[in-house]
This record gives structure tokens, C-alpha cells and sequence, in this order.
């Protein structure tokens, strides 16, 4: 009742409800018993395709990795690896993470190492991954209809109904773009409601 699954090869244990998939794996969420991530809506199933799923079904995760898209109408994230919490409604996209989510301002972009959804607090984080000197190398990047915004590290805070941005934070050599102006610093606090 919470997921439908396709794969190549499906290897699956009763106990615990464990689930490994490999080979074009297309699944089907469906939040009953278990959330989908916070971001999407809960009525409307959500799907995700990889390479390999290893799902546990009691604990409420599933791991998706290689070339991972989850997906729900003009939301999506993508990354080397999608692991999805449905306990919680969280999710961790990571390796090279891409998104594009639906907000009340319009469609904004994501490009960063990591994206992190934690439900409980409303707040999608994106981050740069630093190399083995500690440079970063390419920065997190949130593209949308009020601008562009570059830095280290970028939470964008949500209402708690979901959809709609109350506050953006970012950190650490910032570069904004807003039409013809910019601005640089290292540290930023957008309130929506100003």
C-alpha cells in the first residue's frame, strides 16, 4: 500500500520488509502509513527511479543510488544517490544534486553537492562539498524568478504548510544577482514577508 516497484531483479526478505531492486528501478510512493517527503504534496503519489533501490520497509527508508529522480509534477530532485526517509518526511539528495521545486514565488533551481529536506524544521539546506584542501570548488547555486544566489550554503525556510518561502539564509562567499544589481558578503537573511 505504500510502494509499487519495477526492476530488473527484485530480492525481497518478509522480515522486516527489506527490498533490494536492481536494473531500471521505477517505483510508485504512496504516503498511507508513512509520509512522502515534506516538499511533496501528501494526496498525489510521488516516483522515483535508479540503477538500485534498498528499501526498508518497517524503518521507513529507502536508498535509491545511481542516476536516483524523485518526482511529483514540476518537483524534482536529482543526485547520484536519493535516500528518503518516510518516517520522518525527509530526504537527503547527494553527489552532484540537482532540483527543481514549485514554490508560491514560482519554479526555482538547485545545483549543489548535497540537498537535505528535514521536514520537522521546514528547511531545505543546500551545500557545497569542500575538496581535499577544504576549497570549495563549486558552490551551492538557487536560481528562481527573484534572482540568482551563490554560496557556500543555503537554507531556504519554509512555512509549515509547505509551498511558500518565509526566510532564506545563506552563508560564506555569497554572490547575488537581482536583475541589474548584485551583492557579495558573507553572510545573508532574506524575510519574505519584507
Amino acid at each position: 500500500d505504500q510502494v509499487t516497484i519495477d526492476a530488473n531483479t527484485i530480492d525481497v526478505a518478509l522480515q522486516g520488509r527489506l527490498m533490494k531492486a536492481a536494473g531500471g528501478v521505477k517505483t510508485m510512493l504512496r504516503a498511507s502509513k508513512s509520509k512522502l517527503p515534506g516538499l511533496l504534496k501528501q494526496d498525489q503519489p510521488a516516483n522515483v527511479n535508479a540503477d538500485a533501490l534498498d528499501y526498508q520497509g518497517a524503518a521507513g527508508q529507502a536508498i535509491y543510488t545511481g542516476n536516483a529522480t524523485m518526482w511529483q509534477g514540476e518537483t524534482a530532485v536529482r543526485a547520484d544517490k536519493v535516500a528518503i526517509d518516510q518516517s520522518k518526511g525527509d530526504f537527503l539528495g547527494s553527489g552532484n544534486a540537482r532540483s527543481t521545486i514549485a514554490l508560491d514565488t514560482g519554479v526555482s533551481v538547485a545545483h549543489a553537492a548535497d540537498i537535505h529536506y528535514d521536514d520537522a524544521a521546514h528547511t531545505i539546506t543546500y551545500s557545497s562539498t569542500p575538496n581535499a584542501a577544504g576549497s570549495i570548488t563549486a558552490q551551492a547555486q538557487l536560481s528562481g524568478p527573484q534572482g540568482d544566489l551563490r554560496a557556500d550554503r543555503i537554507q531556504v525556510i519554509l512555512a509549515p504548510t509547505g509551498g511558500q518561502i518565509t526566510r532564506l539564509e545563506a552563508y560564506t562567499n555569497i554572490n547575488l544577482k537581482l536583475e541589474t544589481r548584485s551583492a557579495t558578503g558573507e553572510r545573508l537573511t532574506y524575510f519574505a514577508e519584507d
